[in-house]
């Protein structure tokens, strides 16, 4: 048997087959409720090719990760950490100050998109050795055995000793990389700003304040080996947001871009502290008034504005990555159901995440209630 449903307004008739009596079923579709508009900027990319990014009609692109925590503007190089032996390189051979950065603008700028570029906050900067050599943090000649090693350069070792299994903490940051500094980053504002222009004249507009703060002791063990803690990461991004804000009155400044759920509710010493002691006692979010990682920062981000006039945040920006395996390469007919499911994460607040997360994340509502109560007036976004 066949049945006709008509789609009110569209005239758009569709064969059906059933085993029933044919009816007819009209539909209304009413096109202009409930409409708001989709901001442009939710539909970009992280380092995009010059040829992806007028192809792809890409309005924002940006430049972060956990190298741009260690990025040197002045020797054009940063630190891999632990993503690749807390090897320090240089960018692309470039020799003049801030080259791959600019590099990376130029393309964007010529395939009419925006960037978005990290401002490293992170103790330490990347560095180089004569000749813009390669250098590491845990070679094995200084340090001792390791559980690993780069196969291509069988000193630089991975931090992990093989005597205890732990992470080598004694090391000398000084091996593979140089301190950071307001002045620094400062310096490389007014480069930016000096080459590209200011957020009013049309140059770069958008900057992230580092990158995953609460897991710096592990992506940057060899120069941060101790977790951030909740004081820590306001005062560095007082400080550094500060000197944005002062070069660039105008600029649209997104953080504290934490890497996932538990960046959401501990900070990085309470992280490292749980892992090793169990999560009943987390010291650092009770010290101050076991108010969630997050929250906590926006409120005092708030309370800075409201005492000095002075606004250091514009956006309030998460990562967020599915954990069931959702980015494997399987392709079974589980992991397939879990994949098409995993986005209700992002917004259904019916949906518990069948990770080890265990929880309902409806993680844009869920930011959106965070700055409604403890920041009003911020946008909100999900940067990678």
């Amino acid at each position: 048997m066949h049945r006709n449903v008509v789609v009110a307004g569209l005239g758009l008739p569709a064969l059906l087959l059933c085993g029933v009596a044919p009816a007819q079923t009209t539909i209304t579709i009413k096109a202009t409720a409930n409409q708001h508009p989709i901001s442009p900027l939710i539909y970009g990319a992280a380092f995009p090719s010059a040829f992806q990014v007028g192809d792809l009609n890409l309005p924002i692109s940006r430049y972060g990760g956990n190298e741009a925590s260690s990025y040197n503007w002045e020797l054009d190089c940063q630190a891999k950490g632990n993503d690749w032996y807390y090897e320090s390189w240089a960018s692309d051979n470039n020799s003049y100050p801030g080259g791959s950065v600019d590099n990376f603008v130029a393309n964007l700028k010529a395939g009419g998109a925006q960037p978005l570029l990290t401002v490293p906050m992170l103790t330490w900067l990347g560095k180089v050795g004569s000749n813009r050599s390669t250098l590491w943090s845990y070679s094995i000649a200084k340090y001792g055995a390791q559980t690993g090693n780069d196969p291509w350069n069988g000193d630089a070792g991975n931090g992990i000793s093989s005597a205890t299994g732990q992470p080598i903490t004694s090391n000398d940051p000084n091996d593979a990389n140089t301190p950071n500094s307001v002045a620094t980053q400062q310096a490389w504002l007014n480069h930016l700003i000096g080459k590209w222009g200011n957020a009013a004249s049309g140059g770069i507009k958008y900057y992230v304040m580092d990158n995953e703060p609460s897991i710096w002791y592990s992506t940057h063990q060899d120069v941060h080996p101790v977790g951030e803690s909740y004081d820590e990461i306001y005062s560095d991004y007082v400080n550094y947001a500060g000197a944005l804000r002062a070069a660039d009155p105008n600029a649209f400044i997104c953080g504290p871009e934490e890497w996932g759920w538990d960046g959401y509710f501990y900070s990085g010493r309470d992280m490292q502290y749980g892992s090793a002691h169990g999560w009943s006692n987390l010291p650092d979010r009770a010290a101050h008034g076991n108010v969630p990682h997050i929250p906590w920062l926006l409120e005092q981000l708030r309370k800075y504005q409201a005492s000095t006039g002075t606004q250091l945040l514009n956006a309030l920006t998460v990562h967020y990555y599915p954990q069931s395996g959702e980015d494997s390469n399987d392709d079974s007919a589980g992991t397939q159901a879990v994949r098409n499911r995993s986005t209700r994460s992002l917004w259904d607040p019916s949906y518990t995440d069948v990770s080890w997360i265990d929880s309902i994340v409806e993680l844009i509502p869920r930011l959106q209630s965070w700055v409604s109560t403890y920041y009003p007036g911020l946008q909100t976004g999900i940067t990678e």
